[in-house]
């Protein structure tokens, strides 16, 4: 079974493939990618995190609880392969917050390949 998604804002496409209850992004060029994912703590952010780190991506995690972002940072850099995972913490409901958040990832990263909200 193969999904298939555009993400707003990125130049490819992601191919997700189930196989024995496991899931692979493919990505034909097999280059580490920078991805934020909003509301990464629980649910579908979360297990989006889980597959992209262990591919090896550069993870930004957000979410609005700090103990909440530090746990799944901790499961995540346990993962076999994994990449390098950071997390911040903002409400994005807030204007403020949002515009906090967006200068600390530009101040950090030159560029967001991929944004997952």
């Amino acid at each position: 079974m193969i999904w298939r998604t555009n993400v707003t804002g990125t130049k490819g496409l992601l191919l997700f493939r189930k196989f024995n209850n496991s899931h692979a992004i493919l990505n034909p060029k097999n280059k580490q990618k920078t991805i934020l994912i909003t509301g990464s703590t629980d649910g579908i952010g979360l297990e989006t995190a889980k597959i992209l780190a262990s591919q090896r991506h550069n993870v930004l995690l957000h979410g609005r609880n700090l103990e909440k972002l530090e746990q799944v940072q901790k499961t995540l850099l346990e993962l076999k392969g994994g990449g390098s995972v950071e997390i911040y913490v903002a409400d994005l409901s807030l204007m403020d917050n949002v515009e906090e958040l967006a200068k600390t990832v530009a101040e950090k990263h030159s560029k967001l390949d991929v944004l997952i909200n």
